[in-house]
């Protein structure tokens, strides 16, 4: 070989050396912010309850009698959350050393009786009134037509318990440069979730790819700051959004489906990583509230590449 080509072909295998062990060190990154994410004090393992209100007065405590049971570390009696045409407020005991958005709460008379009493906004308005005491944080969430209470406990069995994640080797392969194809202006997808809604989000089109030999496609609904013609209206937040299930699902993966966001397509062109495919919340939790792949997402090959499930914590 003549020595000039030698060179280059040992400079060039390098190149490829160095950029192979940069995108494994990349991906590896990404998977242990995940695990951080996922193991933090507010993620998902501390999720610990679901509560769906009803009109009226829904009582809390550690108490058995409550329609809200709480760990052993909150009275008996707490206190009740009030549902009335759509707004929420709670009503505490005096001596529980409750906080709204970490300021306290002040006493009012409530049907004769002192209590700490304050409105709370729902995750519907972006900023949820989170309420904390202890190791505790509930909040409301709206879904639909109706609203619960969501339980966050730092102390939860499931990251008490949570051993880690698994993944699938990583393989550049499933790293594809697909085409972006644009919907018409205000083209929604219907996508359902488990408590069995169905919600239309919008989406600005579909992916087009091949993967395995096949010609593949997955359609994205927004997240973030997107408005209402995405990329030209978008903000920095803005991100796609794939929820897709494939031949895995229930073999090595989350039965229902997986999750894969990526950034806005660029003259057409749109990066998918399914290395960077992850579990919903509920992979973790009995008590979210997933979206499911609507029925253009389910691929009919199996997508080794991202994180794998083992069941429950």
């Amino acid at each position: 070989m003549n020595w000039r080509l030698a060179v280059w072909f040992i400079a060039f295998c390098s190149a490829v050396s160095f950029a192979q062990d940069g995108y494994v060190a990349q991906i590896e990154q990404w998977q242990k912010k995940q695990e951080q994410e996922l193991r933090a004090d507010d993620g998902w393992l501390t999720v610990s309850g679901l509560f769906w209100l009803h009109p009226g007065n829904n009582p809390f405590g550690s108490g058995k009698e409550n329609e809200i049971v709480l760990p052993s570390s909150v009275p008996e009696k707490g206190g009740w959350f009030t549902l009335e045409n759509g707004t929420v407020t709670v009503s505490a005991i005096p001596n529980l050393d409750i906080r709204l958005n970490g300021q306290p709460i002040t006493t009012a008379m409530v049907g004769g009786v002192v209590m700490k009493r304050a409105k709370l906004e729902t995750d519907k308005s972006g900023h949820p009134g989170e309420l904390t005491f202890g190791d505790l944080t509930m909040f409301p969430i709206t879904r639909g037509n109706r609203i619960a209470i969501r339980l966050k406990d730092k102390n939860s069995q499931a990251r008490r318990e949570f051993k880690g994640m698994k993944y699938y080797p990583i393989n550049s392969d499933y790293r594809i440069m697909a085409d972006f194809v644009p919907a018409q202006k205000g083209a929604t997808l219907k996508i359902p979730n488990i408590l069995g809604q169905i919600n239309d989000m919008p989406t600005p089109g579909y992916a087009e790819f091949t993967l395995a030999g096949k010609k593949l496609r997955l359609a994205p609904v927004t997240e973030g700051d997107c408005g209402s013609d995405p990329p030209a209206t978008a903000k920095q937040n803005c991100r796609l959004f794939f929820i897709f299930k494939d031949l895995t699902s229930g073999h090595g993966t989350y039965p229902p489906g997986r999750f894969l966001y990526t950034g806005l397509p660029k003259e057409g062109k749109l990066v998918l990583d399914f290395n960077h495919a992850e579990n919903p919340p509920c992979a973790w939790t009995a008590y979210a509230t997933c979206p499911l792949p609507p029925k253009e997402n389910g691929l009919p090959i199996a997508v080794e590449a991202g994180e794998m499930f083992t069941g429950h914590p």
